[in-house]
Formats: structure tokens, sequence, C-alpha cells
């Protein structure tokens, strides 16, 4: 919500800086973030949809849908700072060549491969809308993109953190007498403060760059 009038306060006062600094840090958080929720709904889809939905489907469903969740974060992020250097017409012509390749899996896909074929469709559409904000915002403020903090890093660190916390929810589940929504959600929670803290643990992230 305040990325985009803060880039758009720093472009008018012609601060350069803050442009840079604001939108490295705003996409890497996104990043961050998004595979965070993609780790999560991994993990526990199948098992969110079996104890919420009572449904086998729907757990895959969100399985399938969880490798959107750092596009849909990317995307939105890239968008406002787009927006906030006064350039909304480049968003609105990459949103509407991602909506048009959407268009498209349902028109040819979806009747050959059903529900599949439009997820197929929703992640080449996020993923081509994301790789054109990318480009915009590259061509208008000097980013260094730092792989090893922004993806290797918190991917490591939620492979480990997920493997040990998925197996000790399964274990859990049969050994002891305890409602599986609340283990659920307390496992969830195990697993995104630990994300957290070994990100901080490893120099991943840092306070001072929450003062921006």
């Amino acid at each position: 919500v305040m990325l985009l009038p803060t880039v758009s306060e720093a472009q008018a006062t012609s601060n350069g800086k803050l442009i840079d600094t604001t939108a490295a840090i705003s996409m890497k958080y996104s990043l961050i973030i998004g595979i965070l929720s993609t780790g999560v709904f991994i993990i526990f889809g199948s098992s969110l949809g079996d104890i919420v939905f009572h449904n086998e489907m729907a757990g895959n469903f969100l399985i399938t849908l969880a490798w959107l969740c750092p596009f849909l974060y990317f995307t939105t992020t890239l968008g406002s700072i787009i927006n906030g250097l006064g350039k909304a017409h480049l968003t609105f012509f990459n949103s509407i060549i991602g909506l048009t390749i959407r268009i498209l899996f349902v028109l040819y896909l979806v009747p050959v491969r059903g529900i599949s074929g439009y997820l197929i469709g929703l992640m080449a559409s996020q993923l081509a809308i994301s790789t054109l904000d990318i480009i915009a915002v590259l061509h208008n403020i000097r980013i260094t993109f730092n792989a090893v903090d922004w993806i290797l890093k918190p991917v490591l660190i939620m492979l480990l953190v997920g493997y040990f916390t998925r197996h000790t929810y399964q274990y859990l589940a049969g050994a002891i007498q305890i409602n599986q929504l609340l283990l659920l959600f307390l496992c969830c929670l195990f697993l995104c403060i630990c994300y957290v803290v070994l990100l901080f643990m490893t120099n991943a992230v840092s306070m001072k760059e929450f003062r921006y």
C-alpha cells in the first residue's frame, strides 16, 4: 500500500537513491515471503485439503497453486514500483499480455486438460507478467540483484526446515491425541518462525533493512 506513494514522492524529489533502495528491498522481501508461502502450501497442502476441505483434490490444487505465490507477491510489488515511477501504461500493457495468455490457455488447453490446463495458463500468465515487469523496472532503476540472499538461502532454508517440520507433523499426528487442525497450525507456525530465524542467522536479512 505504501510502496507506490513512497516511490512517487522519491521520483518527484529526484531522490534516485531512495527509489533504488526501496525497490530493491521490496523486491527482496516479496521473494522471501513468496518462497515461504510456497513452502507452506507445498508441505502442508495435502493435509490442509483433507482437514479443512475434507477433499483430496482441494489439497492437490493448493499444492499446484502454491507455485504462484512468489509471482503474485513479486508482480504486485513490481507493479507498484512501475506505477510510482509514473509509467502506469507499462503495467497496463504487461497485464494485457498476461491476460491474453490466460485466455488462450482457456480456449485451447482447458478443453483438453480441464482445470489443470487453466492452472498451467495461470502460471504462464504470471510468469510472463513478472518477466515483463522485471524488464521494465531494471530499465528504469539501478538494482543489484543478490541471487544468494534473495533466492538461494531462502529456498535452502525452506527445504531444510520444511523437511524437518513435515516429518515432525507426521510423527506427532500419529503419536499424540490432539486436534489435527491445531497441530497443523502449530507446525505451520513453527516452520515460519524457524524460517525467519535462520534467515537472520545466515545474514540473508538484517534489521537495518526494515528502517526503509
